[in-house]
């Protein structure tokens, strides 16, 4: 590592810097800049560091009740909880020293699995969540990376315009920060990023959940995943390490109960939390043989699927229980703060279960589904990024042939 070196940041040349990722370093090709626009030549880091607990407290004080994470006080002498992940990322600038005109470009890893990597930066206020500026937060435009993903335009939590997309598992932030540009400007921009790497080397050295922070910190983080979905509220299993342990794994060391295929997409990694935590070593001197089986059962599993190059995702979490007092989800979800298509559908005609869906756009996604069994109680909770074509009927086929799977199980 070179040159300007801060605590937890560098400065290394712009051909040099995907070396030092956990995610796969995409770059613009020339013909995508910007007319009159140059490429930064370096690329500062935030380097990963082992996350700082200092001033968060144990999770055994604040056991509190996480159906709805909007509602939570999450700060605690002023640290919210997400605060202490030192997880890496990449900045470089696209700029003008005619115009002045310049842009901003960030990526990072894909971590929290929030409702949209296309546009979770532009996430509208709900809840305790105010938006900072003016200029409230929020998707304007979606548009297409060719075949492969869909991006959004939009503003960002700064209330500044950008252009937001996922490609090989890489979250894009194009935030403008001087100037004007175009919609196609933007979108041409994000249709001609390409990784530095070989496809061989970045799978090599970003299989997902290898290169996932939690996966190297496991124990020590306050926070196991911290999903959310297109519903109102948030279904976290959030403070749990110290009793609830999260594990990972490749995909062909998950158990052979977890379906291998969603659609057309390839099961990628498994995680399991409380699969040897002490909530169920407590609650193992109960007699009842049905209670033990449930209780047996981990307090959540979350399987990530993906097309062959991680520009299409989907996650498929089973729920028990959630949070430290493994209360039930609430139940029926109502609709989120995100602008969608279809806020929320219900369907009761499935055998064996209830299940809601919501929908940004009803042609490409993003798609999310709540569902909950009518044979052991429970709670299922999908989500898909959107790619062009991927409409609600192809989602709710995927969705009905899993948990048709899931109920033969």
């Amino acid at each position: 590592m070179t040159d300007h070196t801060t605590d937890h940041y560098a400065t290394v040349p712009l051909n040099k810097a995907s070396l030092h990722c956990t995610f796969a370093l995409l770059l613009p090709r020339p013909h995508s800049i910007p007319a009159n626009c140059t490429l930064s030549s370096h690329a500062t880091l935030r380097l990963e560091a082992p996350p700082n607990l200092s001033n968060v407290p144990h999770w055994k004080e604040n056991t509190v009740a996480t159906n709805d994470l909007n509602a939570i006080e999450y700060h605690s002498g002023g640290v919210p909880y997400w605060t202490p992940m030192r997880n890496s990322c990449a900045v470089y600038h696209v700029h003008s020293r005619t115009t002045g005109r310049s842009i901003r470009i960030k990526q990072y890893l894909f971590l929290d699995y929030g409702p949209h990597p296309t546009h979770h930066s532009m996430i509208p206020p709900i809840g305790s969540y105010a938006a900072k500026t003016q200029n409230i937060p929020g998707p304007r435009l979606e548009f297409h990376i060719g075949q492969r993903a869909c991006g959004w335009l939009g503003v960002d939590y700064a209330g500044l315009p950008v252009a937001q997309a996922m490609l090989q598992g890489t979250c894009i932030e194009i935030r403008i920060t001087k100037g004007l540009f175009e919609d196609q400007e933007l979108i041409a921009l994000c249709n001609g990023l390409v990784a530095e790497e070989t496809e061989e080397a970045i799978k090599e050295r970003t299989y997902h959940m290898h290169a996932s922070y939690y996966q190297r910190y496991p124990a020590t983080h306050h926070a196991f995943l911290v999903p959310s979905s297109l519903f109102a509220r948030d279904v976290s299993n959030f403070g749990l390490p110290h009793c609830a342990y999260p594990r990972w794994m490749a995909a062909a060391k998950a158990p052979t109960t977890v379906p291998r295929l969603f659609g057309s997409l390839v099961l990628n990694s498994f995680g399991v939390l409380d699969g040897n935590g002490t909530l169920s070593e407590k609650k193992k001197e109960k007699k009842d043989l049905e209670e033990r089986r449930n209780i047996m059962a981990p307090m959540e599993t979350f399987a990530l699927y993906t097309d062959r190059h991680c520009d299409s995702m989907a996650w498929v979490r089973t729920i028990r229980g959630v949070g430290p007092k493994e209360e039930a989800p609430l139940w029926p979800p109502q609709p989120g703060a995100y602008p969608c298509d279809i806020a929320l559908q219900e369907y009761t005609d499935l055998e064996h279960y209830h299940m809601f869906t919501a929908h940004v756009t009803k042609a490409n996604g993003p798609h999310c589904a709540a569902i909950k069994s009518l044979v052991n109680g429970q709670f299922h909770f999908i989500h898909a990024t959107p790619r062009p074509g991927f409409d609600v009927p192809t989602f709710i086929h995927m969705v009905t042939s899993l948990m048709g799977v899931h109920s033969k199980i």
